[in-house]
């Protein structure tokens, strides 16, 4: 009698124990360390914060993606944009164009057997393995046989290399060369896009190499070439305008410009200031107090390295 009075009054009284019940074990479990159902932030806070977070991830995989579009292999190396070897995006990035001629030009040194002569130019990377350079600059005598060629800045190290194709010809002015690496070690130079370009005169231009005058007196050089220490020489670069374009002794296009070179700039190449390949620097002509540099132009050099099989690189859009 008694239980079923209990019962009775249970049955009555439960809609009102039970949620008091389960309130009560709500509020001490709020209280409890580590609270998951009651968070500290509010939901606004939450969304906030997870939208801050959005919004890094998509700049993360926006910078990726840029990364992922312009780099570019070496080797078993991948060159990046932050490693500013790409082309610069104006004029005004000069300090881009020096790092990339710093990457892409080279050091020529000819040693030659039975003697401990040599000779020396400069070069550049038209492609990872490739290397233009003027043809008089690693031809030789008939009584003087080449022993090595090795081709030298300070990114590459020292490397040798071989000669893929040369033209050599005093009477029609042709002097060029292509020199090729065993492995893709380069970082190449583009040619200037010049189709529809007449007029060149008072173009500003940059002559890039290692004239004999400068590094001569360099102890880098010195130790280099005494074989005490590997270290390279500075590159040389210097700036000016194109004065004309002429066809030399009537037989090949060449630029007239004032951008000064000596001996061991042969080879070296005469850019823009965008760093695209408007020429090859291959001799001067001093008299008196007047000192006229050449340099054959980019036209003349890409015929001749499509005549070798090589098919020269141009930008796709011109320097602004």
């Amino acid at each position: 009698m008694r239980s079923n009075s209990i019962y009775n009054y249970i049955s009555r009284i439960w809609f009102i124990g039970l949620p008091v019940l389960l309130l009560s074990l709500l509020g001490i479990y709020s209280l409890a360390p580590g609270n998951l159902l009651f968070p500290k932030k509010s939901f606004d806070q939450i969304i906030e914060t997870k939208i801050i977070e959005k919004k890094q991830l998509e700049a993360e995989i926006t910078a990726l993606s840029k990364v992922k579009d312009q780099s570019f292999c070496v080797g078993d190396q991948v060159i990046s944009p932050s490693d500013n070897l790409l082309p610069p995006q104006s004029l005004s990035d000069s300090k881009s164009t020096v790092s990339k001629l710093d990457k892409a030009v080279v050091l020529i040194v000819v040693t030659f057997k039975n003697s401990d002569a040599y000779a020396f130019g400069s070069g550049f990377f038209i492609s990872q393995k490739l290397i233009v350079t003027n043809g008089h600059v690693v031809s030789t005598s008939n009584d003087t046989a080449i022993k090595d060629i090795f081709v030298i800045n300070k990114f590459l190290g020292i490397q040798k290399a071989s000669i893929k194709n040369i033209d050599f010809d005093t009477k029609t002015q042709t002097d060029f060369a292509v020199l090729e690496l065993d492995e893709n070690l380069g970082v190449p130079l583009k040619f200037a896009q010049t189709d529809g370009v007449t007029q060149f005169r008072l173009l500003k231009v940059i002559a890039a190499g290692f004239p004999g005058s400068v590094i001569q007196s360099d102890e880098k050089f010195i130790n280099l070439m005494n074989a005490e220490k590997f270290e390279v020489p500075e590159l040389v670069i210097t700036d000016g305008s194109i004065n004309s374009k002429q066809k030399v002794f009537g037989e090949i296009n060449a630029f007239v410009h004032t951008a000064q070179i000596s001996q061991g700039n042969s080879g070296g190449p005469l850019v823009n200031k965008c760093g695209e390949v408007l020429g090859i620097n291959t001799f001067l002509v001093a008299q008196d107090d007047d000192v006229r540099n050449f340099s054959i132009t980019a036209g003349e050099l890409q015929n001749f390295l499509r005549q070798s099989g090589v098919q020269p690189v141009v930008s796709s859009g011109k320097c602004q």
